[in-house]
């Protein structure tokens, strides 16, 4: 795969401990184990150690490493282990969510929105206080209606 952006191929070799193995008979044969770092963000390190039963533990690096994605080129098969799966493999370490594409059309009109519910809410607030005001005053207000205190039915009959 082109985790890195780049198409080109990766040339990787596998692990002169195992080279010689070509056939199943041969594979199945071989016992060890491998210790490997902790899965990571980082393509293009990777520290680990093979360890067969019959000998000392051999560096393993990058070199021997097929990140998961990875599509087999100039060659017919492989034989090889698994060391990182699921949420711990480098593909999904280095995977992040698509960023939210809005066009300059929809922030502009969220703008204008979020001011008109400004000026909304300042109107409101300034309604408001002056009602108080003249409340406070005991004036007749509202003599425009026609309506004084006296008979307040008048003029609806």
């Amino acid at each position: 795969s082109n985790l890195d952006g780049e198409t080109n191929l990766k040339i990787r070799s596998s692990h002169p401990v195992t080279r010689n193995l070509t056939s199943s008979g041969e594979l199945s044969k071989f016992s060890g184990h491998v210790m490997a770092e902790q899965p990571n963000r980082k393509l293009y390190e990777f520290r680990g150690n093979i360890v067969p039963d019959s000998s000392e533990a051999q560096p393993i690096g990058p070199n021997q490493l097929l990140l998961r994605g990875a599509r087999l080129r100039n060659t017919q098969w492989i034989y090889g282990f698994c060391v990182y799966t699921g949420h711990e493999s480098k593909l999904l370490m280095n995977s992040t969510k698509a960023p939210l594409k809005r066009s300059t059309l929809d922030k502009e009109t969220n703008m204008q929105i979020i001011f008109l519910f400004v000026i909304l809410v300042v109107l409101a607030l300034i309604s408001a206080v002056a009602n108080v005001i003249l409340q406070q005053n005991n004036e007749d207000h509202m003599s425009y209606v026609g309506l004084n205190s006296e008979s307040s039915a008048t003029g609806f009959g």
